[in-house]
């Protein structure tokens, strides 16, 4: 199946792949920043917060793409399903990469966090 494209909208398309991905980029460094902040608060709990989005982000965002692309081929499902499952397999770890690297920026703050409480404990104690 062949979707043409009416020329009207590549110039808005254009923008749109052009605009997107600088987008992302610029969410994923608020969101490092914002980590950053989080993280080094006495809860652990809003440290979690941007993690545990991202990774889902990453998740529904590599099942709707196959999903999308498995109704737009019109393909019989067992011809494409083993593909499509593989390939949203790799895409959810593709995808989550930006989460898990907020998650090990809060592994890393939480240990400094934990670190400067036993410091104190130890100052407190003397």
């Amino acid at each position: 199946m062949n979707f043409p494209i009416p020329d009207e909208y590549i110039p808005h398309l254009s923008a749109l792949l052009t605009v997107l991905p600088i987008a992302v980029v610029v969410l994923f460094v608020i969101s490092i920043v914002a980590e950053l902040r989080l993280s080094q608060r006495d809860s652990p709990k809003p440290g979690l917060v941007l993690p545990v989005v991202w990774i889902a982000l990453g998740i529904v965002y590599a099942i709707g793409w196959n999903v999308f692309v498995m109704v737009i081929s019109g393909a019989p499902i067992d011809v494409v399903g083993p593909m499509i499952v593989m390939s949203t397999v790799t895409g959810m770890f593709k995808n989550s990469i930006p989460g898990l690297v907020l998650f090990g920026i809060h592994l890393w703050q939480r240990s400094k966090v934990a670190h400067r409480k036993e410091i104190q404990h130890a100052v407190e104690d003397l």
